[in-house]
C-alpha cells in the first residue's frame, strides 16, 4: 500500500509539472527544461506504474505500444516544421534533408522493432516468411513516402515560391500542440523500453534498490541457459538492439526532436514566414 501511495504522488508531481509548463508556456519558452523533464520524470516513473499494472509489460502491451508509436510517428513526421526549411540549424544540416534522414531512420527502426517483437514468436515457418515479407514491404512503401514527402521538389521544398504561397502549405499544428504529440510519443517510447526488461522476478519489484535494479536483469536473460542456439542469439540481438539501441537512441532524438517541435526555433530562424508559427 505504501508503494502505491508513493507511486500516485509521483504520477501527481509529474502531470502537475506538465500541466504548469503547457498552461505557463514554460514548454515554448523552455523547451529544453520541459522535455528533460518529461523525458527523466517518465523514465524514473514508469517503473513503478508496471510495478502496479503488471499487465502493462506484458506481450499484447507491448505490441500495442510499438503498432501505437508506428502510427504516432507519421503524425509527427507530417507535422515535423523543420522538414521545410532549408536553413542548417538541425542535427545533419539542412532542415529539410535531415527531416528527410531522420524520417528514414525513424521508419526503419520502428519496422525494425515491429519486426523483432512479432517474428521471433511465430512458430509457423511459412507465416512468418509471409509476416517478414509484409514488414519488408511496409518499410519499403514507407521509404518511398518519406522520400516523396521531402525530396527536391517535394511538398515541403519551399524554394523560389512567394511568402503566400509558402502558406499555403503551412497547415500543420501550432508548436503547443505538436509538441504536445511529440511528448506522447516519447513516453511512449519510454514505456515500450521499460516493457522490454522490466521484471518482478525474485522479488525485484520489493527490492530496496528499485527501480534502478531493473537495467541489470535485462542481462540474466543473456546468461540464462537455453536449449536453442537460434533463440540465445536472438536474445541477444533483442537485448542489443531493442532493449539497448532501440531505447538509448530513440530517447536521445525524440528529446532533440521533442522540444525543437515545442518551438524552441521561431519560424523566423526556419527561414519560413510567421504562418508558421500558427
Amino acid at each position: 500500500m505504501a508503494n502505491d501511495t508513493f507511486s500516485y504522488l509521483l504520477i501527481g508531481i509529474l502531470v502537475l509539472f506538465q500541466i504548469y509548463s503547457y498552461v505557463s508556456g514554460k514548454s515554448k519558452t523552455h523547451p529544453r527544461l520541459h522535455t528533460g523533464g518529461v523525458v527523466l520524470g517518465y523514465a524514473f516513473l514508469i517503473p513503478y506504474i508496471l510495478r502496479m499494472s503488471p499487465d502493462w509489460s506484458s506481450y499484447s502491451m507491448q505490441l500495442f505500444i510499438t503498432i501505437l508509436i508506428l502510427i504516432l510517428d507519421w503524425f509527427s513526421f507530417h507535422e515535423d516544421k523543420s522538414r521545410f526549411s532549408e536553413e542548417e540549424l538541425c542535427l545533419f544540416g539542412n532542415c529539410r534533408n535531415n527531416a528527410r534522414l531522420t524520417g528514414h531512420l525513424a521508419h526503419i527502426g520502428d519496422a525494425l522493432s515491429l519486426g523483432l517483437i512479432i517474428v521471433p514468436f511465430i512458430k509457423d515457418t511459412s507465416t512468418k516468411i509471409f509476416v517478414s515479407i509484409g514488414i519488408v514491404i511496409y518499410t519499403l512503401i514507407g521509404m518511398k513516402v518519406i522520400e516523396d514527402y521531402t525530396k527536391d521538389g517535394s511538398v515541403s521544398d519551399l524554394r523560389g515560391l512567394t511568402e503566400e504561397e509558402k502558406c499555403k502549405y503551412s497547415r500543420i499544428m501550432g508548436d503547443s500542440w505538436r509538441g504536445g504529440l511529440n511528448d506522447i510519443i516519447t513516453v511512449f517510447g519510454i514505456l515500450l523500453a521499460w516493457q522490454a526488461f522490466f521484471t518482478c522476478n525474485s522479488g525485484a519489484c520489493n527490492s530496496s534498490s528499485f527501480p534502478f535494479n531493473q537495467v541489470p536483469a535485462l542481462w540474466k536473460d543473456i546468461h540464462a541457459p537455453s536449449e536453442s542456439q537460434i533463440l540465445f542469439f536472438v536474445t541477444v540481438a533483442k537485448v542489443l538492439i531493442v532493449d539497448i539501441g532501440l531505447t538509448l537512441l530513440p530517447t536521445y532524438t525524440n528529446y532533440l526532436n521533442t522540444h525543437s517541435q515545442h518551438g524552441s526555433l521561431p519560424s523566423e530562424e526556419y527561414g519560413l514566414p510567421p504562418c508558421f508559427d500558427n
